[in-house]
Parts: structure tokens; sequence; C-alpha cells
């Protein structure tokens, strides 16, 4: 949080808590969902984006997004939605939406089916280190064509744990 309210200029709709330096500017960002083999994934998803539809089983990954406009001016945010379907099977699909052109603007989310607690352990550890090889293969690619970003953007993901935070020594520069 404390690195967008450096850029606190206009609130978005899309993004509640999230703000634009340009109001008069669109938002977008990326999201990545993955998780246990019917978690609730899709419902979520579809919540996010205020969609009435009943969930359908994800088959491999899918793409969707969500538009708003805003109130104060004709700019729109955008979201656009990635899910993975079919557990940890498919954790190899994560090439697909996670690249060097979205990696600035992607978050990822786990969810873990607490009904099924054996399971919670081999999904976190699976799909984290999947995440994790993919952000440092596309950090490595972005630091050949652009050095600079590349730079800033691990800059920027560092500072957002501040100097003070006792998990800050245990995060990895890519």
């Amino acid at each position: 949080k404390q690195w967008y309210q450096r850029r606190v200029r206009g609130p978005s709709l899309v993004f509640p808590g999230v703000v634009v330096e340009n109001p008069n500017k669109s938002v977008e960002r990326s999201i990545f969902v993955a998780g246990a083999k019917s978690s609730g994934k899709t419902g979520m998803i579809l919540r996010f984006l205020d969609r009435d539809e009943q969930p359908k089983a994800t088959t491999a990954l899918e793409y969707t997004f969500g538009r708003r406009s805003r109130n104060d001016s004709m700019s729109k945010d955008v979201a656009h939605v990635w899910e993975l379907g079919g557990g940890v099977a498919l954790s190899n699909l994560i090439e697909v939406p996670v690249t060097k052109d979205c990696i600035e603007t992607l978050n990822f989310v786990i969810v873990v089916d607490l009904s099924r607690p054996e399971s919670i352990w081999t999904t976190l550890e699976t799909l984290i280190a999947a995440i994790r090889q993919r952000v440092k293969k596309v950090i490595h690619e972005l630091k050949v064509d652009s050095p600079s970003a590349a730079n800033r953007l691990v800059a920027e993901c560092l500072a957002r744990y501040g100097p003070e935070h006792p998990d800050k020594e245990a995060t990895e520069e890519s």
C-alpha cells in the first residue's frame, strides 16, 4: 500500500485502494489466479468483476477482463484476469500470461481449498515455485532488454517492504 500511496492522485473503480497519478489516464492491471482444483477461483473472479454468472469449471488457462468507467472522466480502468484451472497439474501454463510486457502490473492470487487441508501445502509449494521461477526468468529477459527498467522494478518491489520489515532479508533479488 505504501508504494501506491506515493502515486495518489485519483481513485480507481476497478481497483479500490489503488490510485493513479493522472486521473484522466486509464489504469490497467493484470491478475493471475491459481490454486487447488474446485477451490472457488472462478466464483471469486466473477464476484470481483461484479458478474452474476454461474461458475463453470476452468479447463486450462482462461482469460477475462473487467472494465469500468470513472465517474469524473472519460478514462476507463481495466482488469486483465488470468485463471489457471486444473490445480497444480497445469502450472507450466504460467508462461503465457507472465511476460515482460505485463510484469510491472501483474499480481498473483493463490487460492487454497480449506476443505482439503492435506492439499494446501503441496498447492502452495508448487505454485509459489512455478511463479518464482517464471518471474525470475522474465526479470532476466527484462534485464537483457532494458537493465534500467529491470533494476527499477526490483527496487520498487523491495521498497514495498520498507526498511524495517522483518521479512525483507528473506526476499530474493532476481
